[in-house]
């Protein structure tokens, strides 16, 4: 008897898997007029033509991809999106819950600070929550900092 039920679940299984298989292929199909939706931020801010820099800056980035979004529009993940952050208070970003250090803190992004930022955020700015160690090498910094700048501000997202 138990060898005929796990035969109906068995067929139960079958069935439901060709359906979505069905359903998945129907959502690829479409009117070839259809142009779906519009590029997202991401697709928009990677057409940007890049400096041999800030190539470099951009392999230095991986390492921050984790917690870090660029595009306009992104959503935050462990770390606050960083589109348009150069020029801001540090902690000013909408929607991101800041440490009360980054919060109190009277830091405005630019080159220099974000250069002493990332050489060790613990210890630039004690008792924020950015959990990264930091990158020792002033030239990768550079690079960084110069792909954070093309890829954060408006003139990438055209």
């Amino acid at each position: 008897m138990a060898k005929l039920a796990l035969g109906y679940v068995s067929r139960d299984i079958k069935t439901i898997s060709v359906a979505l298989l069905g359903l998945m292929l129907t959502a690829c199909g479409g009117d070839k007029a259809d142009a779906g939706p519009p590029p997202s931020p991401t697709s928009q801010v990677s057409t940007v033509t890049l400096t041999p820099l800030q190539e470099q800056g951009k392999k230095q980035y991986a390492r921050c991809r984790a917690c870090h979004t660029l595009g306009q529009g992104e959503k935050h993940k462990v770390g606050p999106n960083l589109f348009g952050f150069f020029g801001e208070k540090a902690g000013a970003k909408e929607g991101f819950n800041y440490s009360k250090a980054m919060t109190a803190s009277e830091v405005v992004w630019t080159d220099k600070t974000l250069d002493a930022y990332l050489t060790r955020p613990r210890d630039f700015m004690p008792g924020n929550r950015m959990s990264f160690i930091g990158v020792k090498e002033p030239e990768k910094r550079e690079a960084i900092i110069a792909y954070l700048k093309v890829m954060t501000t408006e003139k990438s997202a055209e």
